[in-house]
């Protein structure tokens, strides 16, 4: 197999400014397809990009251009729907996060991941994000217990409903990464006090590991911001993301082992990829990932399973109050 012969379903603002941008950079892969049922929106999108082959339905693209690989970048409500059309066809897909709108369609993507043996990577990119991994890579290789793992995230005048199972999944899906799986969760949540809506909500986590932690959201606040904290026996790590991947400041990595210095310091050996932002939250891995996955013929842990597991988090935090955390 020469390049990964790739057809993308979704040409909206995400596509634009993020996907898009990172497979253009990945030699290994060829867009030779795309998709938006709004033909002359589409149309300046594949001129920007220098995609040759326009469609308006997803099906009939799939099809006919019979693609080694599959990239779906659109709304929440119509993930589902279009991954499992190309997984059906045994079609190695990336899909954006979450893999379904409901619990009940991520379960459906599992059944048809399972019965097909289909390549499928959900975009849960912040576990591609060099911190991240960074951050994951330390935690193992020190071997020491997780005693707490955080995560706050922030967003100036966000007033979409939904945000925690949409965007704040996020957040959750890194947690899990990082501290591993979660049993229960109390939430308090109430509106911004502008009355608008957004997200305003406060939840505690107990891991299977033993270790607690919270998760903090709030969408109608002065700034935006994305950090993670893990604290073992005997070490601290500290994440600073570039919010949602546009901001224009670099990304923050300390690890701390002693009350006055950092040992390490991600930014003094900055992989020339990850200078821009939209790279550090891990869309240009994520993606590459999926090259991977096809050229060696194995299946990625950030498949569909995987994130169901964190759906089921999102829905027992949606769920209000004190709750254990379902199995998948």
């Amino acid at each position: 197999m020469d390049r990964i012969r790739t057809v993308v379903v979704g040409a909206g603002y995400f596509a634009k400014a993020v996907h898009l941008p990172a497979m253009k950079a990945i030699d290994d892969i060829e867009i030779t397809a795309i998709c938006r049922r709004n033909l002359d929106a589409l149309k300046p999108v594949a001129a920007e990009f220098g995609i040759p082959n326009l469609y308006t339905d997803y099906r009939e693209m799939i099809d006919e251009e019979k693609p080694d690989a599959v990239v779906v970048i659109t709304s929440i409500s119509a993930t589902a729907e279009v991954a499992k059309y190309a997984m059906e066809k045994g079609i190695p897909t990336l899909l954006e996060k979450p893999p379904g709108k409901t619990v009940a369609e991520a379960r459906e993507l599992v059944e048809v991941a399972e019965r097909t043996g289909t390549i499928n990577i959900v975009a849960f990119n912040r576990r591609h994000s060099l911190p991240v991994v960074r951050a994951k890579k330390l935690l193992d290789d020190e071997g020491l217990p997780i005693r707490t793992a955080s995560a706050k995230m922030l967003r100036y005048r966000r007033f979409d409903k939904g945000f925690v199972p949409g965007t704040g999944v996020h957040a959750i899906d890194t947690l899990r990464f990082l501290a591993g799986e979660i049993e229960e969760v109390e939430t308090v949540d109430a509106p911004p006090s502008d009355k608008e809506g957004g997200a305003n909500s406060f939840t505690l986590f107990k891991y299977e590991c033993g270790a607690i932690g919270a998760l903090s959201v709030h969408t109608v606040v002065g700034i935006s911001y994305e950090g993670y904290d893990v604290h073992t026996e005997d070490g601290s790590l500290f994440i600073t993301l570039p919010q949602g991947g546009f901001a224009g400041e670099e990304c923050g990595f300390e690890y701390w082992r002693g009350p006055t210095y950092p040992l390490k310091s991600l930014n003094r050996d900055m992989i020339a990829q990850y200078v821009r932002p939209q790279m550090m939250t891990g869309i240009y891995e994520e993606n590459t990932e999926l090259v991977r996955c096809i050229r060696e013929n194995r299946h990625s842990p950030n498949n569909v399973l995987d994130g169901l597991k964190t759906m089921l988090v999102a829905d027992a935090i949606a769920r209000g109050g004190r709750q254990k955390v379902e199995k998948p």
